[in-house]
Protein backbone atom coordinates (compact mmCIF):
# COMPACT_ATOMS: atom_id res chain seq x y z
CA UNK A 1 0.00 0.00 0.00
CA UNK A 2 1.47 3.33 -1.03
CA UNK A 3 -1.44 5.62 -1.92
CA UNK A 4 -1.86 9.01 -0.26
CA UNK A 5 -4.95 7.97 1.71
CA UNK A 6 -3.11 5.05 3.23
CA UNK A 7 -0.11 7.19 4.16
CA UNK A 8 -2.50 9.72 5.72
CA UNK A 9 -4.11 6.95 7.78
CA UNK A 10 -0.71 5.73 8.97
CA UNK A 11 0.13 9.22 10.21
CA UNK A 12 -3.34 9.48 11.78
CA UNK A 13 -2.54 6.36 13.78
CA UNK A 14 0.65 7.97 15.10
CA UNK A 15 -1.01 11.26 16.04
CA UNK A 16 -4.06 9.55 17.55
CA UNK A 17 -1.78 7.38 19.66
CA UNK A 18 0.03 10.48 20.95
CA UNK A 19 -3.28 12.17 21.77
CA UNK A 20 -4.55 9.11 23.65
CA UNK A 21 -1.34 8.85 25.68
CA UNK A 22 -1.77 12.50 26.72
CA UNK A 23 -5.17 11.63 28.20
CA UNK A 24 -4.39 10.14 31.60
CA UNK A 25 -6.48 6.97 32.03
CA UNK A 26 -4.58 5.32 34.88
CA UNK A 27 -6.34 2.39 36.50
CA UNK A 28 -6.66 2.64 39.41
CA UNK A 29 -8.44 4.94 39.91
CA UNK A 30 -9.98 4.32 36.49
CA UNK A 31 -11.23 7.19 34.34
CA UNK A 32 -11.45 6.16 30.71
CA UNK A 33 -14.36 8.35 29.61
CA UNK A 34 -12.23 11.10 28.07
CA UNK A 35 -10.34 8.54 25.96
CA UNK A 36 -13.64 6.95 25.00
CA UNK A 37 -15.09 10.31 23.93
CA UNK A 38 -11.97 11.00 21.85
CA UNK A 39 -12.34 7.68 20.02
CA UNK A 40 -16.06 8.25 19.51
CA UNK A 41 -15.42 11.56 17.77
CA UNK A 42 -13.01 9.91 15.35
CA UNK A 43 -15.25 6.93 14.62
CA UNK A 44 -18.37 9.05 14.20
CA UNK A 45 -16.50 11.25 11.71
CA UNK A 46 -15.91 8.09 9.64
CA UNK A 47 -19.62 7.41 9.49
CA UNK A 48 -19.60 4.55 11.97
CA UNK A 49 -22.62 4.03 14.22
CA UNK A 50 -21.01 4.69 17.59
CA UNK A 51 -22.15 4.02 21.16
CA UNK A 52 -20.54 5.55 24.24
CA UNK A 53 -21.58 3.28 27.09
CA UNK A 54 -20.80 4.97 30.42
CA UNK A 55 -21.47 2.18 32.88
CA UNK A 56 -20.01 3.95 35.94
CA UNK A 57 -19.17 7.63 36.50
CA UNK A 58 -16.13 8.39 34.35
CA UNK A 59 -15.89 4.82 33.04
CA UNK A 60 -17.05 4.02 29.52
CA UNK A 61 -16.83 1.56 26.66
CA UNK A 62 -16.93 2.40 22.96
CA UNK A 63 -18.78 0.21 20.46
CA UNK A 64 -18.70 1.23 16.80
CA UNK A 65 -20.41 -0.50 13.86
CA UNK A 66 -20.38 -0.22 10.11
CA UNK A 67 -22.20 -2.25 7.51
CA UNK A 68 -24.24 -5.41 7.99
CA UNK A 69 -25.11 -5.74 11.68
CA UNK A 70 -26.55 -9.24 11.17
CA UNK A 71 -23.40 -10.66 9.57
CA UNK A 72 -20.22 -9.35 11.17
CA UNK A 73 -17.01 -10.23 9.38
CA UNK A 74 -14.47 -8.98 11.91
CA UNK A 75 -14.39 -7.54 15.42
CA UNK A 76 -11.49 -5.51 16.80
CA UNK A 77 -10.96 -5.05 20.51
CA UNK A 78 -8.73 -2.84 22.64
CA UNK A 79 -8.65 -1.34 26.12
CA UNK A 80 -8.42 2.33 27.04
CA UNK A 81 -7.07 2.11 30.59
CA UNK A 82 -3.40 1.96 31.54
CA UNK A 83 -1.52 0.87 34.64
CA UNK A 84 -0.26 3.65 36.95
CA UNK A 85 2.84 5.50 35.76
CA UNK A 86 5.04 4.70 38.74
CA UNK A 87 8.84 4.82 38.86
CA UNK A 88 11.42 7.12 37.28
CA UNK A 89 10.68 8.13 33.69
CA UNK A 90 13.11 9.70 31.24
CA UNK A 91 10.23 11.32 29.34
CA UNK A 92 6.98 12.51 30.95
CA UNK A 93 4.74 9.43 31.13
CA UNK A 94 1.77 11.29 29.67
CA UNK A 95 3.73 13.44 27.24
CA UNK A 96 3.56 11.22 24.18
CA UNK A 97 7.09 12.18 23.18
CA UNK A 98 8.39 11.08 19.77
CA UNK A 99 12.12 10.43 19.33
CA UNK A 100 14.48 7.63 18.33
CA UNK A 101 11.82 6.21 16.03
CA UNK A 102 9.36 5.56 18.88
CA UNK A 103 6.48 7.07 20.82
CA UNK A 104 7.22 7.13 24.56
CA UNK A 105 4.68 7.18 27.38
CA UNK A 106 2.33 5.15 29.52
CA UNK A 107 0.02 3.14 27.30
CA UNK A 108 2.11 3.63 24.16
CA UNK A 109 2.47 -0.14 23.76
CA UNK A 110 -0.27 -1.36 26.10
CA UNK A 111 -2.33 -0.52 24.20
CA UNK A 112 -3.24 2.90 22.87
CA UNK A 113 -1.13 2.35 19.77
CA UNK A 114 -3.22 -0.73 18.99
CA UNK A 115 -6.46 1.22 19.38
CA UNK A 116 -5.13 4.03 17.19
CA UNK A 117 -4.00 1.61 14.46
CA UNK A 118 -7.40 -0.10 14.47
CA UNK A 119 -9.17 3.24 13.98
CA UNK A 120 -6.76 4.22 11.22
CA UNK A 121 -7.32 0.91 9.41
CA UNK A 122 -11.07 1.43 9.70
CA UNK A 123 -10.65 4.91 8.20
CA UNK A 124 -8.64 3.58 5.28
CA UNK A 125 -11.14 0.87 4.42
CA UNK A 126 -14.17 3.14 4.81
CA UNK A 127 -12.73 6.15 2.99
CA UNK A 128 -11.40 4.01 0.15
CA UNK A 129 -14.99 3.02 -0.56
CA UNK A 130 -15.05 -0.52 0.74
CA UNK A 131 -18.48 -2.17 0.69
CA UNK A 132 -19.55 -3.47 4.11
CA UNK A 133 -23.04 -4.52 3.01
CA UNK A 134 -22.21 -8.23 2.92
CA UNK A 135 -20.18 -8.36 6.12
CA UNK A 136 -20.05 -5.64 8.76
CA UNK A 137 -17.29 -4.63 11.16
CA UNK A 138 -17.35 -3.83 14.88
CA UNK A 139 -14.78 -1.99 17.02
CA UNK A 140 -14.91 -2.34 20.81
CA UNK A 141 -12.71 -0.29 23.15
CA UNK A 142 -13.26 -1.10 26.82
CA UNK A 143 -12.46 0.20 30.28
CA UNK A 144 -10.90 -1.57 33.28
CA UNK A 145 -8.89 -4.27 31.49
CA UNK A 146 -5.99 -3.68 33.89
CA UNK A 147 -8.05 -4.37 37.01
CA UNK A 148 -11.15 -6.57 37.23
CA UNK A 149 -12.51 -6.35 33.65
CA UNK A 150 -15.61 -4.30 34.43
CA UNK A 151 -15.69 -2.97 30.88
CA UNK A 152 -15.63 -6.36 29.17
CA UNK A 153 -18.09 -7.81 31.67
CA UNK A 154 -20.40 -4.90 30.87
CA UNK A 155 -19.88 -5.41 27.14
CA UNK A 156 -20.69 -9.12 27.35
CA UNK A 157 -23.93 -8.42 29.22
CA UNK A 158 -25.10 -5.38 27.27
CA UNK A 159 -24.00 -5.96 23.67
CA UNK A 160 -24.82 -9.09 21.65
CA UNK A 161 -22.03 -9.89 19.20
CA UNK A 162 -21.22 -12.46 16.58
CA UNK A 163 -18.54 -12.58 13.94
CA UNK A 164 -16.22 -14.62 11.79
CA UNK A 165 -13.03 -13.35 13.46
CA UNK A 166 -11.78 -11.12 16.25
CA UNK A 167 -8.43 -9.40 16.74
CA UNK A 168 -7.41 -8.15 20.18
CA UNK A 169 -4.82 -5.45 19.52
CA UNK A 170 -2.55 -6.27 22.46
CA UNK A 171 1.18 -5.57 21.98
CA UNK A 172 2.54 -8.72 20.34
CA UNK A 173 5.37 -7.10 18.39
CA UNK A 174 3.27 -7.84 15.27
CA UNK A 175 3.52 -11.56 16.00
CA UNK A 176 0.37 -13.61 15.51
CA UNK A 177 -0.62 -14.95 18.92
CA UNK A 178 -3.20 -17.74 18.83
CA UNK A 179 -4.14 -17.41 22.50
CA UNK A 180 -3.19 -17.07 26.11
CA UNK A 181 -3.60 -18.90 29.39
CA UNK A 182 -6.41 -17.84 31.67
CA UNK A 183 -5.80 -15.79 34.80
CA UNK A 184 -7.53 -17.08 37.93
CA UNK A 185 -6.93 -15.79 41.44
CA UNK A 186 -7.89 -16.67 45.00
CA UNK A 187 -7.89 -15.47 48.60
CA UNK A 188 -6.59 -18.13 50.99
CA UNK A 189 -7.30 -17.37 54.67
CA UNK A 190 -6.24 -18.89 57.95
CA UNK A 191 -7.79 -18.09 61.31
CA UNK A 192 -6.40 -18.42 64.82
CA UNK A 193 -6.94 -17.07 68.32
CA UNK A 194 -5.59 -13.72 69.44
CA UNK A 195 -3.79 -13.19 72.73
CA UNK A 196 -0.99 -11.07 74.22
CA UNK A 197 2.36 -11.92 72.65
CA UNK A 198 3.96 -12.17 76.10
CA UNK A 199 2.25 -15.56 76.44
CA UNK A 200 1.71 -16.85 72.88
CA UNK A 201 0.81 -20.33 74.03
CA UNK A 202 -2.61 -19.05 75.07
CA UNK A 203 -3.42 -18.15 71.48
CA UNK A 204 -3.26 -19.70 68.05
CA UNK A 205 -1.05 -17.93 65.52
CA UNK A 206 -2.78 -17.60 62.12
CA UNK A 207 0.50 -16.64 60.45
CA UNK A 208 2.15 -19.86 61.62
CA UNK A 209 -0.80 -21.78 60.21
CA UNK A 210 -0.38 -19.92 56.93
CA UNK A 211 3.28 -20.97 56.78
CA UNK A 212 2.22 -24.59 56.50
CA UNK A 213 -0.43 -23.69 53.93
CA UNK A 214 2.12 -21.85 51.79
CA UNK A 215 4.41 -24.86 51.73
CA UNK A 216 1.53 -27.02 50.50
CA UNK A 217 0.74 -24.44 47.84
CA UNK A 218 4.36 -24.43 46.74
CA UNK A 219 4.25 -28.21 46.30
CA UNK A 220 0.92 -27.93 44.45
CA UNK A 221 2.41 -25.28 42.14
CA UNK A 222 5.22 -27.66 41.21
CA UNK A 223 2.67 -30.34 40.38
CA UNK A 224 0.63 -27.84 38.34
CA UNK A 225 3.64 -27.13 36.13
CA UNK A 226 3.57 -30.77 35.02
CA UNK A 227 0.25 -30.09 33.27
CA UNK A 228 1.06 -29.10 29.71
CA UNK A 229 -0.70 -27.80 26.63
CA UNK A 230 1.07 -28.10 23.25
CA UNK A 231 0.25 -24.49 22.34
CA UNK A 232 0.21 -22.72 25.70
CA UNK A 233 3.00 -24.45 27.63
CA UNK A 234 2.49 -25.17 31.33
CA UNK A 235 0.11 -24.11 34.05
CA UNK A 236 1.62 -22.05 36.86
CA UNK A 237 0.69 -20.84 40.33
CA UNK A 238 2.20 -18.12 42.49
CA UNK A 239 1.59 -16.54 45.90
CA UNK A 240 1.81 -12.80 45.37
CA UNK A 241 0.42 -11.05 48.46
CA UNK A 242 0.27 -11.72 52.22
CA UNK A 243 -1.46 -9.86 55.05
CA UNK A 244 -1.72 -10.73 58.72
CA UNK A 245 -1.60 -9.35 62.23
CA UNK A 246 -2.52 -5.98 63.66
CA UNK A 247 0.19 -5.40 66.26
CA UNK A 248 3.64 -6.81 66.99
CA UNK A 249 2.73 -7.58 70.60
CA UNK A 250 -0.40 -9.52 69.68
CA UNK A 251 -0.68 -13.08 68.39
CA UNK A 252 -2.54 -12.72 65.07
CA UNK A 253 -5.92 -14.37 64.66
CA UNK A 254 -6.11 -13.83 60.89
CA UNK A 255 -3.83 -14.18 57.87
CA UNK A 256 -4.65 -13.88 54.18
CA UNK A 257 -2.70 -14.49 51.00
CA UNK A 258 -3.57 -13.82 47.37
CA UNK A 259 -2.74 -16.56 44.91
CA UNK A 260 -2.87 -16.58 41.12
CA UNK A 261 -2.95 -19.53 38.72
CA UNK A 262 -2.49 -19.42 34.93
CA UNK A 263 -4.72 -22.08 33.40
CA UNK A 264 -5.64 -23.82 30.14
CA UNK A 265 -8.94 -23.99 28.26
CA UNK A 266 -11.33 -26.23 30.14
CA UNK A 267 -9.93 -25.17 33.52
CA UNK A 268 -11.33 -22.26 35.50
CA UNK A 269 -11.23 -20.78 39.00
CA UNK A 270 -13.87 -23.19 40.27
CA UNK A 271 -11.81 -26.17 39.10
CA UNK A 272 -8.65 -24.95 40.85
CA UNK A 273 -10.45 -23.81 44.00
CA UNK A 274 -11.91 -27.29 44.46
CA UNK A 275 -8.42 -28.78 44.20
CA UNK A 276 -7.15 -26.26 46.75
CA UNK A 277 -10.01 -26.99 49.13
CA UNK A 278 -9.26 -30.70 48.94
CA UNK A 279 -5.55 -30.04 49.47
CA UNK A 280 -5.95 -27.69 52.44
CA UNK A 281 -9.00 -29.16 54.13
CA UNK A 282 -9.78 -27.39 57.40
CA UNK A 283 -6.43 -25.60 57.47
CA UNK A 284 -7.59 -22.68 55.34
CA UNK A 285 -10.52 -21.08 53.58
CA UNK A 286 -10.33 -20.64 49.78
CA UNK A 287 -12.34 -17.85 48.11
CA UNK A 288 -12.30 -17.12 44.38
CA UNK A 289 -11.00 -13.62 43.64
CA UNK A 290 -11.20 -13.54 39.80
CA UNK A 291 -11.79 -15.85 36.86
CA UNK A 292 -10.54 -14.84 33.40
CA UNK A 293 -10.61 -17.83 31.08
CA UNK A 294 -7.99 -18.98 28.60
CA UNK A 295 -8.37 -18.22 24.90
CA UNK A 296 -7.12 -20.44 22.09
CA UNK A 297 -7.56 -21.13 18.39
CA UNK A 298 -5.74 -23.89 16.49
CA UNK A 299 -2.38 -22.88 15.08
CA UNK A 300 -3.47 -24.12 11.65
CA UNK A 301 -6.82 -22.28 11.69
CA UNK A 302 -7.82 -20.03 8.79
CA UNK A 303 -7.71 -17.04 11.11
CA UNK A 304 -4.07 -17.64 12.05
CA UNK A 305 -3.14 -18.34 8.42
CA UNK A 306 -4.86 -15.19 7.18
CA UNK A 307 -3.23 -13.05 9.86
CA UNK A 308 0.18 -14.57 9.20
CA UNK A 309 -0.13 -13.81 5.49
CA UNK A 310 -1.07 -10.19 6.21
CA UNK A 311 1.83 -9.80 8.65
CA UNK A 312 4.21 -11.30 6.12
CA UNK A 313 3.04 -8.81 3.50
CA UNK A 314 3.49 -5.84 5.86
CA UNK A 315 6.80 -6.72 7.52
CA UNK A 316 8.49 -8.38 4.54
CA UNK A 317 9.35 -11.63 6.25
CA UNK A 318 7.70 -14.77 7.56
CA UNK A 319 5.30 -14.12 10.40
CA UNK A 320 6.11 -15.38 13.89
CA UNK A 321 3.26 -17.42 15.37
CA UNK A 322 3.04 -18.20 19.07
CA UNK A 323 1.24 -17.64 22.36
CA UNK A 324 0.63 -14.38 24.19
CA UNK A 325 2.71 -14.63 27.39
CA UNK A 326 0.44 -12.54 29.61
CA UNK A 327 -3.29 -12.72 30.14
CA UNK A 328 -5.81 -10.79 28.06
CA UNK A 329 -9.53 -10.32 27.55
CA UNK A 330 -9.53 -12.47 24.40
CA UNK A 331 -11.69 -15.11 26.09
CA UNK A 332 -14.60 -12.68 26.35
CA UNK A 333 -14.76 -13.04 22.57
CA UNK A 334 -13.46 -16.57 21.92
CA UNK A 335 -15.40 -18.19 24.77
CA UNK A 336 -18.12 -15.67 25.62
CA UNK A 337 -19.14 -14.72 22.08
CA UNK A 338 -17.75 -17.87 20.42
CA UNK A 339 -15.81 -15.79 17.87
CA UNK A 340 -12.41 -17.18 16.78
CA UNK A 341 -9.92 -14.75 18.31
CA UNK A 342 -6.23 -13.93 18.00
CA UNK A 343 -3.97 -11.30 19.54
CA UNK A 344 -2.00 -9.08 17.19
CA UNK A 345 -0.76 -5.56 17.74
CA UNK A 346 2.09 -3.02 17.69
CA UNK A 347 4.63 -2.78 20.48
CA UNK A 348 6.05 -5.39 22.80
CA UNK A 349 4.44 -6.58 26.03
CA UNK A 350 7.92 -6.61 27.62
CA UNK A 351 8.05 -2.79 27.51
CA UNK A 352 4.67 -2.40 29.23
CA UNK A 353 3.90 -1.94 32.95
CA UNK A 354 7.24 -0.25 33.67
CA UNK A 355 8.88 3.16 33.21
CA UNK A 356 9.89 4.36 29.74
CA UNK A 357 7.23 2.36 27.93
CA UNK A 358 7.46 2.83 24.16
CA UNK A 359 6.19 1.65 20.79
CA UNK A 360 8.11 1.82 17.50
CA UNK A 361 6.54 4.09 14.89
CA UNK A 362 7.20 1.40 12.31
CA UNK A 363 5.06 -1.07 14.29
CA UNK A 364 2.11 1.33 14.27
CA UNK A 365 2.34 1.96 10.54
CA UNK A 366 2.65 -1.75 9.76
CA UNK A 367 -0.27 -2.55 12.06
CA UNK A 368 -2.48 -0.22 10.00
CA UNK A 369 -1.61 -2.23 6.88
CA UNK A 370 -2.14 -5.58 8.61
CA UNK A 371 -5.51 -4.58 10.03
CA UNK A 372 -6.63 -3.07 6.71
CA UNK A 373 -5.88 -6.30 4.89
CA UNK A 374 -7.65 -8.34 7.56
CA UNK A 375 -10.73 -6.13 7.15
CA UNK A 376 -10.64 -6.73 3.39
CA UNK A 377 -10.44 -10.49 3.92
CA UNK A 378 -13.31 -10.72 6.42
CA UNK A 379 -15.59 -7.93 5.20
CA UNK A 380 -14.75 -7.50 1.52
CA UNK A 381 -16.33 -9.37 -1.38
CA UNK A 382 -13.83 -12.23 -1.63
CA UNK A 383 -14.26 -15.85 -2.50
CA UNK A 384 -14.65 -18.21 0.44
CA UNK A 385 -11.30 -19.26 1.80
CA UNK A 386 -9.39 -16.60 -0.14
CA UNK A 387 -6.51 -15.12 1.84
CA UNK A 388 -3.96 -12.43 1.18
CA UNK A 389 -1.22 -14.92 0.31
CA UNK A 390 -1.27 -13.69 -3.28
CA UNK A 391 0.02 -10.26 -2.29
CA UNK A 392 3.61 -9.61 -3.25
CA UNK A 393 6.52 -8.45 -1.15
CA UNK A 394 7.45 -11.61 0.73
CA UNK A 395 10.89 -12.33 2.00
CA UNK A 396 11.90 -15.58 3.63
Amino acid sequence: MSDKLFEECQENAVSWCVDLIRINSENPPGSEKECAEYCCRILESLGMETVLDEFEPGRANVIAYIGNRDKIGIVFNGHLDVVPAEGDWTDPPFGGSIHDGCIWGRGSADMKSGCAAVMAAAKYCICSGMDFSQKGMVLTFVADEENVNKGSIRLSKAIPLSGDACIVAEPTGLEVNYGNRGFTSYYVRTRGKACHACDPGKGENAIYKMAGVIQKLKDFAEELECRKNPQLGTMTMSVGMIRGGTSLNMVPDFCEIEVEARVFPGTDAVTISRELEKLLGDEAEVVIRSNLLASLVPEDSDLVKNAAACVEKAVGQKAVIGKFPACSEASFFSVGYRIPTILLGPGNIQTAHKPDEFVPLSDIRKAVEIYSNMIKIYCGKRQKGEMCHEQSGRKN
